[in-house]
């Protein structure tokens, strides 16, 4: 089952507070992601990298990965993408970038949704 597609936002901003206010400009593109963290990146001075999940529930590959790409687009442009990669048992994983994103603050996406069990 395809559970959540999840998403990793990379966002400008100077504090937690700046990167806060990024946060709910996504939320208001899309109401149905839930935040799972927010912290600095480590590699950069004045970039948060946030986690969240959009819950999918899917069973159907294709479905899963349709609705993927239609979140993503809502998010952004430029969408570059992995997959899907179809593995042994119908296990099957999809991921890819945005790298232009229609929020600003926003740098990078990454996303993925896999049906792997855990």
């Amino acid at each position: 089952m395809f559970k959540a597609i999840m998403f990793t936002f990379f966002i400008k901003a100077k504090n937690k507070e700046k990167a806060l206010k990024v946060v709910n400009k996504i939320k208001n593109e899309s109401s149905e992601l839930e935040i799972v963290s927010i912290e600095p990146y480590w590699k950069e001075d004045n970039m948060f990298v946030v986690e969240s999940s959009y819950s999918l529930d899917l069973n159907k590959p294709e479905l899963a990965v349709f609705i993927t790409l239609r979140v993503v687009n809502i998010l952004g442009d430029d969408i570059r993408i992995e997959g899907p990669n179809i593995y042994e048992n119908g296990l099957l994983d999809f991921s890819g970038q945005c790298c232009d994103s229609r929020i600003p603050g926003v740098e990078l996406i990454s996303f993925s949704i896999d049906n792997f069990e855990r």
